[in-house]
């Protein structure tokens, strides 16, 4: 059965679709609008290419023309969203074309329809079948925070994987989205939500947020979509974070023919290339920055063997942009003296405007800490941890340790620095630098 003789157009006379003509696309009408069908591209760096298409319903009334959400509304208003829902997968399926490269056709889900399941499977397979287009091929997106029934998502989310569809989450990270629907749900991509990304460039603290939370999305067994990419600084916020796809007016805006996007692949090219050249910039700065932080680790360390204090010691060092602490553990890992920090920190905590009983750290045990346990496995060796949250000042920090001597005897001396300040991420690096 064609898709112009569906229950599309047959219920009702004024929620029509209008099959696509040799010449023309498929459209429909929803009362007094009609509605189209346009794509916007979903691109992987590592292919270098387009990977997927959303398909974005556009609607108007003569030439005036009204936002989907506002067509949503009216439908919802209406108690129409399941028919209006319909008409657009009707439309977006019936004009997308397979391109010569596959790629995947996300479409939208109205959460209304997972709240109150009427999505019929013999349509869509219909629908499909007519324009020789397969389930795998399909992407169906959800916005989970939406959806009100956590049975009514995992049932719906089950019986479209059975059928073959990928599924996504959509707008991840906005509003009351729910990490336990992840774990539940199992959806194959997750969508982050642009306003994560603007929080990134904008704070430096979320864009190690950003980058944990897509590693922590993949470890549980899901490709990570950013979406929103507008500018190039976006641009390597999302390739620093590195999710798997992205998609935003960065790439292109949403377009009727997906032959247009042809020239994305150029477009690609050159911004991998770019982001390429300033990663490259950033290693040469870390580069120099490592061995000036390791002469001067070397430098404290034999200070602190003649039997100079730890500020004393630690003064160049503390000079370093990155550093922000330096402090010494005995073998057992308990903290020997106070910590010296790039600012004066000999006021009681007490007292301080910024209160906090975790910055006098003298006597506490950090034998659990990775670096302390590096440091004793391996003398003769800088090591450096994996960024972690130090309790002092609750930031992102990464550790450089050794196992060295003192007048105390053998000690594990200890440099916390700014992993922003350091310039590249240091978990592509060895944990060690040999001293000989």
């Amino acid at each position: 059965m064609q898709l112009a003789d569906s229950y599309l157009r047959s219920k009702k006379p004024d929620i029509q679709f209008h099959p696509p003509g040799p010449e023309s696309a498929a459209t429909a009408r929803f009362h007094q609008f009609t509605l189209s069908s346009v794509y916007q591209p979903i691109v992987s760096f590592t292919h270098q290419r387009i990977v997927g298409y959303e398909a974005l319903a556009r609607a108007s009334c003569n030439t005036e023309k009204i936002t989907p959400n506002a067509l949503f509304d009216l439908a919802e208003t209406l108690g129409e969203s399941p028919e209006l829902d319909r008409l657009c997968r009707a439309i977006h399926i019936s004009n997308f074309k397979q391109t010569k490269d596959p790629s995947w056709l996300f479409l939208n889900v109205d959460s209304q329809i997972v709240n109150c399941p009427q999505l019929s499977v013999e349509f869509i397979n219909r629908a499909l079948h007519q324009y020789d287009l397969s389930p795998n091929q399909i992407v169906l997106e959800i916005v989970e925070n939406k959806v009100q029934n956590d049975k009514k998502l995992s049932e719906f989310v089950e019986r479209y994987k059975s059928l073959g569809f990928r599924i996504a989450i959509d707008d991840f990270g906005k509003g009351e989205s729910n990490f336990d629907r992840i774990w539940r749900v199992a959806p194959h991509i997750v969508k982050l939500d642009r306003s994560m990304l603007i929080h990134a460039e904008h704070h430096n603290k979320a864009r190690g947020v950003l980058k944990g939370l897509v590693s922590l999305l993949r470890q549980s067994g899901c490709l990570v979509l950013i979406e929103g990419v507008e500018t190039e600084k976006q641009v390597e916020i999302a390739l620093d974070a590195d999710a798997d796809m992205f998609q935003g007016f960065y790439f292109a805006k949403p377009s009727v023919s997906l032959a247009t996007n042809k020239r994305m692949t150029p477009h690609l090219e050159s911004t991998i290339r770019r982001y390429r050249q300033t990663q490259f910039s950033k290693e040469e700065q870390s580069h120099l920055l490592l061995k000036a932080l390791r002469f001067e680790i070397l430098n404290a360390c034999d200070s602190l063997a003649r039997g100079q204090r730890l500020d004393e010691a630690c003064e160049n060092l503390l000079d370093l942009p990155p550093v922000k602490r330096c402090f010494i553990l005995d073998k057992a890992g308990t903290q020997k003296g106070k910590t010296a920090n790039i600012t004066d920190t000999g006021c009681n905590p007490a007292s301080s405007n910024n209160f906090n009983p975790l910055v006098d750290a003298e006597g506490a045990c950090w034998a659990h800490r990775e670096y302390f346990q590096a440091a004793m496995k391996q003398p003769n060796h800088i090591n450096i941890s994996k960024p972690y949250i130090a309790l002092p000042d609750a930031e992102s920090t990464i550790t450089f340790s050794i196992h060295t001597y003192t007048e105390r005897g053998h000690v594990v001396f200890c440099v916390d620095t700014s992993p922003e300040e350091l310039t590249q991420d240091l978990t592509n690096l060895p944990f060690s630098i040999q001293l000989n």
